[in-house]
């Protein structure tokens, strides 16, 4: 049951924590939030479609397809959220800026939703195929859905209490939520074939072990990797260091503006 929960948990945290930070940042740049809950919709909606096809989409590209699909979702997410993170820095108040995110953050959660939402409806599929272990898997996967919508609300409410502070948190997370998106499109790749296996530059499982509880938090979370490869410790931090530059590059030219 314990597997069940952490697996189901894994891949609804990811879709709750990305679309409670959005939400924040719609309340920042006053964006109605009506669009972003047709975005859920649309998105959980997709993924159904998506879960019913799967097989035959891993079928395609001699037997890569599944591999391939999350690597263009993922980076497809990554640069939405840095583009979302660059752009809510300079963000004003004008109709035409606010229409930008609200457009970004509902395709964002879109993508999200059918790539998370699939992973999840599959998984239910298999235990329904496990007659001997259904009722455990099936109630332990419930367990994991509701746990990680839950910890998406409250962490909602609890950065929507910060105010200015709730800004540069959900700046930093995201950040981090993006460069974590992009290390797993490169074990993507790796899996398929097409990018090369290499050895890991570290192995921390002896600190925090992957499948573990808290591994497999830090994995939605931060993309969070015992043992990654070069590849994927270089895009991490591409991924972290562009929007953070850009971040100081705006503060400083907005303090000599105002001197």
């Amino acid at each position: 049951m314990l597997d069940s929960v952490i697996i189901v948990l894994r891949e609804t945290l990811e879709a709750s924590l990305l679309v409670s930070f959005l939400f924040v940042y719609s309340n920042i740049v006053r964006v109605r939030k009506l669009w972003m809950i047709w975005a859920i919709l649309i998105g959980s909606l997709i993924s159904l479609l998506l879960a019913m096809n799967m097989s035959e989409i891993s079928e395609w590209f001699d037997g890569a397809g599944q591999e391939i699909l999350f690597v263009i979702v993922l980076i497809s997410l990554a640069i939405l959220i840095l583009i979302s993170n660059l752009l809510i820095i300079s963000s004003t108040k004008k109709a035409i800026v606010n229409r930008w995110h609200m457009l970004l953050y509902s395709l964002i959660i879109i993508i999200a939703m059918t790539m998370e939402g699939a992973e999840v409806i599959i998984y239910f599929e298999s235990v329904f195929l496990n007659a001997e272990r259904l009722s455990s898997n099936f109630w332990g996967g419930i367990l994991g859905l509701g746990i990680g919508v839950s910890v998406g609300a409250v962490n909602y409410y609890f950065l929507a209490q910060l105010k200015q502070l709730s800004l540069t948190l959900c700046f930093v997370m995201l950040t981090l939520v993006s460069a974590g998106m992009v290390s797993q499109a490169i074990s993507y790749l790796m899996q398929a074939g097409l990018v090369e296996d290499s050895y890991p530059v570290w192995d921390t499982s002896f600190l925090i072990s992957e499948p573990s509880l808290l591994g497999q938090l830090l994995y939605a979370l931060i993309g969070y990797e015992a043992t990654p490869t070069h590849n994927q410790v270089v895009f991490y931090f591409l991924f972290i260091v562009v929007p953070f530059c850009y971040l100081t590059y705006y503060k400083i030219k907005f303090h000599n503006e105002k001197n």
